[in-house]
């Protein structure tokens, strides 16, 4: 076809309803990426949770030196003293 040769009406509305129908495959395959790659992103399982609450394990940490003051254990009355905690 020649560069400056006027399109008819036919040959112009077959060119700009496929261009509109690539366009929308374009877009429709896009929107389908995303549902896919957003379904494989949620069916990872959970990060593990932090802070107080239901199933919060807290870390192991060392025992350390901590001094407890006088009270009394079973009715019976216990002086201050260091404890591992």
């Amino acid at each position: 076809m020649a560069v400056g040769v006027p399109l008819s009406w036919t040959a112009y509305r077959f060119r700009c309803i496929n261009q509109k129908d690539s366009n929308m495959k374009k877009i429709l395959f896009a929107l389908a990426a995303c549902a896919l790659v957003s379904t494989a992103a949620l069916a990872q399982p959970m990060p593990p949770r932090h802070g107080p609450g239901p199933g919060y394990d807290r870390p192991h940490h060392r025992p350390h030196k901590v001094w407890v003051p006088a009270h009394r254990e079973h009715g019976r009355m216990v002086r201050g003293h260091y404890d591992y905690r």
